[in-house]
């Protein structure tokens, strides 16, 4: 069993570089369904739930760390909604090639550090971040009468437009 992961407002995306067929997982303290992970295999973990990993089987895995910021300027950069959470069960995880590319990619400057390059290394984990993001970042609008509420920026023009027909009339 390894020690829990601290909590805090981040994710851990690892990519299987082999299969894993037997592993355990617990999530805040309870135990979660776990499968089979062959090479290729993404899983995300939300680390405000302090994940223990039971590593039953040897594993050998590359891991993507993924602040809170770092998401948030991925949403802004990309335009979409800023994300809280991730659809994924991360006891199964999702068979990836893209992850695994890149994650595959990254190999050379861990057996090398000294030759890696920065750039090199910030695009790719930037490029890890965007595709996790776009792929499997919870997209659930919010609920109540909010949903649909205009920005700022459209309220005002619709406020303007209202008051430019009560005068016309």
């Amino acid at each position: 069993m390894t020690l829990p992961i601290p909590r805090e407002d981040a994710f851990l995306v690892t990519v299987q570089l082999k299969d894993v067929p037997l592993h355990g997982l617990f999530l805040d303290e309870r135990r979660i369904q776990t499968g089979f992970l062959p090479a290729g295999t993404a899983n995300i973990y939300d680390l405000r739930t302090s994940p223990v990993a039971d590593s039953i089987s040897a594993f050998h895995h590359v891991s993507f760390y993924l602040p809170r910021i770092a998401l948030r300027e991925v949403t802004e950069r990309e335009a979409i909604p800023d994300t809280d959470g991730f659809d994924h069960n991360p006891g199964v995880g999702v068979k990836d090639p893209v992850l695994h590319s890149l994650a595959r990619a990254m190999l050379a400057c861990f057996r090398k550090p000294d030759l890696a390059n920065r750039l090199f290394v910030d695009h790719v984990t930037i490029a890890a971040t965007a595709h996790a993001v776009k792929s499997y970042a919870c997209r659930h609008p919010p609920a109540g009468p909010c949903a649909h509420a205009l920005s700022p920026l459209e309220a005002k023009r619709a406020r303007e437009q209202i008051a430019n027909i009560w005068m016309a009339r």
